[in-house]
């Protein structure tokens, strides 16, 4: 796969799977045994019904939740994505009950591809 499909492909998810809620593209784009690796303030995952999951949770804590995609770079088989996540905090996020605010966290990812798939993830929050 080259770097622009893989780009193409990071989007798609985000935009398409995420933001307009279409989660069969996320389950096209993920290995079954995806890893996020954890990072202080973002738990691990080691499959996709997890990440799954933590999407599915997204929907809960946030109302109209969505990634704002600011910058994508690619090389090899790696994408950057420097995205802001954003959304109306209403349910309870790391002990904190929602406070109806907007909310907008800037957020670096790099996601590795593995047989045309993404197959694990690192995230700067």
């Amino acid at each position: 796969m080259d770097t622009a499909a893989m780009k193409a492909m990071v989007r798609k998810v985000m935009e398409e799977g995420f933001n307009a809620r279409n989660f069969a593209v996320v389950e096209d784009a993920f290995h079954q045994n995806y890893v996020r690796h954890a990072n202080p303030g973002m738990p691990g995952v080691n499959s996709l019904a997890e990440h799954q999951a933590g999407l599915a949770q997204y929907l809960k804590d946030y109302k109209n939740p969505r990634f704002e995609i600011a910058h994508m770079l690619a090389d090899g088989d790696w994408v950057a994505v420097h995205y802001a996540f954003c959304g109306t905090h209403i349910g309870t996020v790391h002990g904190i009950p929602g406070t109806g605010r907007e909310v907008r966290r800037e957020t670096a990812a790099f996601f590795h591809f593995r047989d045309s798939k993404i197959a694990e993830s690192y995230f700067v929050a």
